[in-house]
């Protein structure tokens, strides 16, 4: 029989699709990127619920069991700054397995912690293992989804953040009261263990021709800072900015990244490549970038703060009325990656900002007497209109950067995020204790200038209490102290107002650099 010529063979039998470039194959990644965005997701939420649980079971106060967040957050953002490097040498999709694996034993571990100390050491593993998941998340679904797709895709991340966050805020809560603190570990193991396998089997791994060489010097300075730093921001929330110790580290720390960026300068293979801030765009994303985790870390750690605190909420009530905001979160998230493969990402970070300052102004009129509908409403705008501006940074961010440099550019945007929201919740401690007592002291003065206008109020109180069957010294005491309370009530309302009339400036402020971005980079199809 005379052979086939091999190109009727061709025509006949095509060859195989390659598994990456089938259709379904983008929806397969994007499902594993989801699912394991919930599971980190979810997790960091649900730490928040446990933490009064686990100090009892653990006997050790706030102060102590706050090192379990410090740990996790050190050593998570320290391995986002090697993200560049150990994704050159393993592959993203190795990289990513390693991390999903070393995060999922440390849940297990966090869940068999004998001790307060072993719990803190098994935290700081979860971390190394969290560290790398979000810059290679954003990375491998750039290279998965197609240029006029890569907005939508980047969504996905908000679609797993949003989900984690109403499981972590709702489900958790049931979960410690049913099972204890420990749950909140175990049920990770399954779920981790079950996406790693997918993302074995359905991703190929690929590996760079170019090997770099390893930056010893510059991860031990980039270490030392971000040690010092976060330790220093810490410490100085428990014991105030006067501290010497405080001072101290804050001044090894501010020393370190001076080392860094020089040691960076003179290496010829850097750990993390500075001269991508020459980049005009690149930089100005990165300020834009960082303003907007500060602002969102703000109003985010604000929020819940004031429910609870000054509106006397429960932790229940409080989630209530955030889980629709992280459902807005997550549609409007969607919405903002869609527009971001369609408009100009200037126009669609400047109608979020606009939208985040309106909504900023009305929650800095809320008082004692704000409904919980209205506060649910106020929540949910703010969820809404900052979800909008999260994809178009990112996508925006990629577009700046050449190809082989897409991780390492990523991995610096995310440690810059992760540095900024640490500084932020840092700085706003800070400001809204100052502010409520420079707002006691005038209302204490206020009061002592006007006696007479308080004078009916004290009588009432004085009375009420008197009918309850207090004597009469008994009832006067009461009287001061309930009347003492409502005054520093009424500062700490004014003190809230003026960190949300704070953070609409910063937002106002952010508008500048958003415009000075080229064109070039910020309208689809315009990047070549």
């Amino acid at each position: 029989m005379a052979a086939i010529p091999q190109d009727q063979v061709d025509r006949v039998q095509p060859r195989a699709v390659p598994q990456e470039h089938r259709t379904a194959y983008k929806w397969w990644v994007g499902g594993i990127v989801v699912v394991s965005t919930i599971i980190f997701v979810m997790s960091f939420e649900a730490m928040s619920l446990a933490l009064p649980t686990m100090m009892v079971s653990m006997r050790v106060g706030l102060q102590e069991m706050s090192w379990t967040l410090t740990g996790y957050m050190i050593s998570r953002t320290l391995l986002v700054g090697v993200v560049g490097w150990l994704g050159n040498r393993l592959g993203n999709r190795n990289l990513f397995a390693l991390s999903l694996a070393t995060f999922t034993i440390g849940a297990l571990l966090c869940g068999l912690a004998w001790s307060f100390e072993s719990l803190v050491l098994f935290r700081i593993v979860q971390g190394i293992g969290a560290g790398p998941l979000t810059p290679l998340i954003m990375v491998i679904l750039h290279e998965t989804f197609p240029p006029q797709q890569r907005g939508l895709a980047q969504s996905l991340f908000m679609v797993g953040d949003a989900a984690g966050s109403v499981i972590g805020r709702g489900f958790m809560g049931y979960l410690i009261d049913a099972l204890g603190w420990r749950a909140v570990f175990y049920i990770n193991v399954p779920l981790g263990l079950a996406t790693l396998a997918a993302l074995l089997v359905i991703v190929p791994n690929r590996r760079e021709t170019v090997v770099q060489s390893f930056d010893p010097i510059g991860l031990l300075c980039l270490a030392g800072f971000v040690v010092c730093l976060l330790v220093g921001l810490q410490s100085a929330a428990q014991s105030g900015w006067e501290q010497a110790r405080v001072q101290t580290l804050l001044l090894i720390a501010g020393m370190s990244l001076l080392a860094f960026i020089v040691a960076e300068m003179l290496v010829t293979t850097p750990l993390m490549d500075l001269q991508l801030f020459r980049q005009p765009t690149y930089s100005l994303l990165c300020v834009v970038n960082c303003g907007n985790i500060m602002g969102l870390m703000l109003a985010f750690f604000l929020t819940p703060l004031m429910l609870q605190r000054l509106l006397g909420l429960t932790p229940i009530h409080a989630g209530l009325i955030l889980v629709p905001g992280a459902i807005a979160w997550g549609i409007i998230g969607v919405m903002g990656g869609k527009l971001s493969d369609q408009a100009d990402g200037r126009l669609i970070l400047t109608v979020s900002f606009v939208a985040t300052i309106w909504v900023l102004l009305q929650m800095a009129t809320i008082n004692l007497e704000t409904s919980a509908p209205t506060l649910t409403l106020y929540v949910m705008l703010l969820f809404a209109s900052t979800a909008l501006s999260f994809t178009p940074i990112n996508v925006m961010g990629m577009r700046t950067l050449p190809e082989p440099s897409l991780r390492m550019g990523m991995g610096m945007m995310n440690l810059l995020r992760g540095l900024s929201s640490v500084l932020a919740v840092a700085v706003l401690a800070l400001v809204l204790e100052q502010r409520q007592l420079y707002h006691s002291q005038i209302l204490a003065q206020e009061q002592s200038q006007h006696m007479l206008e308080f004078s009916p109020v004290l009588d009432r109180l004085y009375t009420q209490f008197g009918l309850w069957g207090d004597g009469r010294d008994v009832a006067m005491h009461k009287a001061m102290a309930t009347l003492n309370n409502r005054l520093h009530t009424h500062a700490a309302v004014r003190a809230y107002q003026e960190c949300y009339l704070g953070l609409a400036l910063l937002y106002a402020a952010l508008l500048l650099p958003v415009w000075a971005m080229h064109r070039r980079y910020t309208v689809p199809g315009h990047e070549d």
